[in-house]
């Protein structure tokens, strides 16, 4: 792998033939024909400690020596997986031992493997970040582990593990990253924790506004659960994914259904909910009279949003909701006048493949 000059921008690219210089990169787009001279002088490998930032472009595979990748000690910025939200495509590593040079990088402050597979654990070493403040984990798909470790790199403000499917293990000393903002991906019921603990070890995370959560449980979330759910505060963003067996759940076997009347929650603050796979037909006690300003359900068996309540009542059911996410929901049944008493507020709604959805003025997207 060349290494390049970079005393100018100190910032370096993966694209598919090496390393280079973001000023050879930008050099390289712009013209048609590059030949060995324009690409720049090979220099000495001691040039690496001047790297700031090193994004990869279009590497399809990491291929790093550790000796190389350990000399990048004063490196801000690390984008190995993919850059783009958007992209589909994942990236191959060889040989994972080039992690363990992370150690030596102790000015680190964002890291990213997103899309990057067989990477199956991430090296005790991690812990010696102190100053990552972003780990972006988000489809790693052959991670199974965290390091106990984790709980060492105080600085972490946004954690994503979301769509690493086979990760089995969430270590407890995620509750000692206090500073944590965002925690995406978060597992209920995987394995080696059973009960509704995990959830509860996360009361100390203060400072949390997003939380996401996948969950094998039939019966997620019971009583316990929202409870610890209530305990964080500032929480302003909730995603839930049911996975498996989840939706072989039945309405009404719930332990927090509507004939259950819980005195427990959802916190105050949470202005939007996600729920993907959603296991039961009416809403649940659960959600409370949420400020909801935004709200995204996919899948499963919901079909109630209030339009069966009593309307000759003098309190009927309204939401508050702004933006309403409707998918692949083939029970629920209202027509557009319903749907306007029950969401006064509404300004923005995106139906797919609710076909029992009627009169509802959308284009040929659902929007």
């Amino acid at each position: 792998m060349p290494a390049q000059n970079f005393v100018k921008s100190f910032q370096a690219c993966l694209v598919g033939e090496g390393l280079i210089s973001y000023e050879d990169f930008v050099e390289k787009k712009d013209l048609e024909n590059v030949n060995e001279h324009t690409l720049g002088k090979r220099i000495s490998i001691d040039d690496l400690e001047k790297i700031h930032l090193l994004k990869n472009v279009s590497e399809q595979t990491l291929d790093f020596k550790l000796g190389w990748f350990s000399r990048m000690k004063n490196v801000n910025l690390l984008y190995l997986g993919r850059w783009s939200a958007s992209s589909e495509d994942h990236i191959e590593v060889e040989d994972t031992a080039f992690l363990e040079g992370l150690e030596n990088m102790k000015y680190l402050k964002f890291l990213s493997l997103q899309r990057v597979w067989n990477i199956i654990s991430l090296p005790e070493s991690i812990s010696q970040l102190k100053n990552l403040k972003i780990l972006d984990l988000r489809a790693c798909l052959h991670l199974e582990r965290l390091p106990e470790e984790i709980g060492l790199i105080k600085s972490l403000t946004h954690l994503d593990m979301s769509e690493c499917h086979l990760l089995s293990y969430m270590p407890k000393t995620l509750s000692s990253l206090v500073k944590l903002k965002v925690l995406k991906g978060f597992a209920v019921g995987i394995k080696i924790w059973k009960s509704s603990r995990e959830l509860g070890d996360l009361r100390k995370l203060e400072n949390l506004i997003e939380l996401s959560i996948h969950t094998v449980l039939e019966k997620f979330p019971d009583k316990d659960h929202v409870k610890a759910l209530e305990e964080l505060k500032e929480l302003k963003k909730l995603k839930i994914t049911w996975r498996g067996y989840a939706l072989r759940a039945e309405n009404g076997h719930h332990s927090t259904s509507n004939g259950s009347k819980p005195t427990v929650k959802l916190p105050s603050k949470v202005e939007k909910l996600d729920l993907e796979h959603f296991p039961m037909s009416k809403i649940p006690s659960w959600w409370g009279h949420l400020n909801l300003k935004k709200l995204y359900i996919r899948g499963g068996k919901f079909s109630d949003l209030g339009q069966y309540q009593d309307w000759n009542v003098k309190e009927k059911y309204t939401w508050k909701v702004e933006t309403l996410h409707l998918k692949y929901l083939s029970d629920i049944e209202l027509d557009w006048k319903q749907l306007q008493e029950l969401f006064p507020d509404l300004v923005y709604l995106d139906q797919v493949n609710c076909p029992k959805l009627t009169f509802v003025p959308c284009d040929a997207n659902g929007l």
